[in-house]
């Protein structure tokens, strides 16, 4: 029975997830397993939980936890995992971006109360973002909520600390504690900065690395969608590919980018990333494991190449 390989994109939330799965799903050859569309359909959600919970690397072209959305013989299972430490080995690759950026966007898209704004270094970073008269939308989900909930997933052990510091230090711990797991996996490293500026080079890479053709549907994929379409995390899916939030970590607050460098700065020079005076983000060349050393899947058995 011809069965899908599953590989396991590794990141922490606000990456770039969003993108680059819409990229991949454009492949005739790719299914993504979920957190592409604003909201995940039961099938999906059954699909993500065989893996996290099972363990799967593997999933049957039959099996009905696919419905109708099945690749074609030798396709291949992409699912996101941003937000939990894996138990089992499974094969993959890495997204990152770095802390201050996911701060920024954590804070401009998803603190829900102005109190919360008001008391907080984050808030005084979306006041700067937003400006003073923003209105905080009542559907807004409740930033302090999903850092309990990651924290939980990532490191149980790092929930006391995270769910009671301040939201710049919890989410700067947590994205140190996942980057250094992800990494300690193995496979290539797709590093968001890269991707945004040129996406081709890294597309044709990690396509080779999957062991698939190229296909130029993967450059184009906002096509397929309405120009006010809107997938996970509040992204356009109709827009193309864009640099556009690459500075706005600059218009934070000085003390809270010092702290964000204080807590992740270890874990950032493995993805080439330093930190310069006056809120400068330094983006170097770096090992990103896209060589012959992984010509083709790290360890078709799904076993990492580093203890997690």
């Amino acid at each position: 029975m011809q069965a899908y390989r599953i590989f396991m994109l590794n990141s922490f939330s606000r990456s770039g997830e969003t993108m680059v799965l819409r990229a991949l799903a454009a492949h005739p050859m790719i299914r993504v397993a979920h957190d592409l569309n604003a909201r995940n359909s039961r099938l999906e959600q059954a699909l993500v939980a065989r893996i996290r919970n099972e363990g799967a690397i593997t999933i049957g072209a039959d099996d009905p936890v696919l419905g109708t959305d099945r690749p074609p013989e030798g396709g291949v299972i992409v699912v996101k995992n941003a937000v939990w430490t894996h138990a089992f080995p499974c094969p993959g690759f890495v997204l990152a971006r770095n802390p201050f950026s996911i701060v920024t966007s954590l804070a401009a898209v998803e603190v829900a109360a102005e109190e919360e704004a008001e008391r907080t270094p984050l808030g005084r970073l979306v006041r700067r973002l937003r400006g003073r008269e923003f209105q905080w939308s009542d559907t807004a989900i409740d930033l302090r909520e999903k850092i309990e909930r990651w924290s939980r997933g990532i490191d149980a052990r790092m929930a006391p600390f995270a769910n009671r510091t301040d939201p710049v230090g919890a989410i700067a711990v947590l994205w140190a504690r996942k980057m250094l797991e992800a990494h300690g996996r193995g496979g290539p490293i797709l590093r968001y900065e890269t991707f945004v500026r040129d996406p081709e080079p890294p597309m044709r890479r990690l396509l080779a690395w999957l062991g698939l053709p190229w296909d130029d549907a993967v450059l184009r994929a906002h096509e397929r969608y309405p120009a006010d379409a809107i997938g996970h995390g509040g992204i356009r899916l109709g827009e193309p590919i864009h640099a556009g939030s690459q500075d706005k970590y600059k218009a934070m607050p000085l003390a809270a980018f010092h702290a964000i460098y204080a807590m992740t700065a270890g874990v950032m020079r493995l993805y080439g990333y330093a930190a310069a005076p006056e809120r400068n983000l330094v983006v170097q060349d770096f090992d990103d494991r896209f060589d012959d050393r992984f010509d083709g899947p790290a360890h078709p058995d799904g076993a990492p190449d580093a203890a997690a």
